[in-house]
């Protein structure tokens, strides 16, 4: 399965796509409404949403290696 962030960030696209860094500022903009509205704990609901069978493993290790490219930009 393609990595989702890469595909966004157009790895795995063809040359219509925007470049990368305007989908990187999309993406930290993006991120940046998602976090000020956010509510809770973040590490507590994944673990529910994992405990619940919402999200399998595989879910699981795309979004950790996800967070990892991303916390870089973000900190």
């Amino acid at each position: 399965m393609a990595n989702p962030l890469m595909q966004f960030l157009g790895g795995a696209s063809g040359p219509s796509m925007p470049g990368p860094m305007g989908n990187v500022m999309k993406l930290l903009q993006s991120f940046q409404q998602f976090r000020s509205a956010f509510q809770g704990d973040a590490k507590q609901q994944v673990e529910q949403l994992r405990k619940s069978g919402k999200m399998s493993d595989e879910q699981y290790h795309q979004l950790e290696a996800m967070a990892r490219q991303i916390m870089p930009f973000i900190k």
